[in-house]
Formats: structure tokens, sequence, C-alpha cells
């Protein structure tokens, strides 16, 4: 069985909804009438497990090495150098 509930509601009543959903009920959250989101148990969205495969565990560990990468080839800064920002910042 399938709720709909308006987003402000959802955003007050969420500690309701959840054990809702843990009982296997999906709740959808309407912006007025456009439905914009689902809330559904992990184990009863097809195609979806607790676990993830090899392939999707490769994708994210790809995808941590790109992010820390690109964030190691951006200027770096020392705790010396912040902090001296912040007393040019307050002059």
């Amino acid at each position: 069985m399938t709720i709909t509930v308006k987003l402000g509601d959802a955003k007050t009543e969420l500690s309701e909804l959840l054990p809702l959903v843990e009982a296997g009920q999906e709740v959808v959250i309407a912006r007025g009438e456009t439905p914009v989101a689902r809330l559904s148990p992990i184990a009863a969205t097809p195609g979806m497990s607790a676990e993830f495969t090899e392939e999707q565990l490769a994708r994210r560990r790809a995808l941590i090495e790109t992010i820390i990468s690109e964030r190691d080839a951006r200027m770096s800064a020392t705790a010396e150098e912040i902090d001296e920002w912040k007393k040019e910042g307050r002059r």
C-alpha cells in the first residue's frame, strides 16, 4: 500500500512515517500535487539489496579516488596561512 504525504507533513511526521516504511509500506512525498520522492524499505525496492555488487563497489572506489585526487590537486594552505587570512579579514 502506498501513502502520499505533502512535503511539509513529511518533514514534521518523519518519525511516524519511518515505522510504516519499515513495516513494508511505501510513502510518496509530494510538493503540492506533484510526487517528488519516495520512501520505501530497502529490501522491498526492486533490484536493490543491502549488499553492494562488486561493480558498484568498484565504481564507488573509483569515485572516491577521483574526489581525493581532485582535492589534492587544489591549492592547499597551512594552518599558519589560514590564521593569517583570518587576521587580515579582521583588520
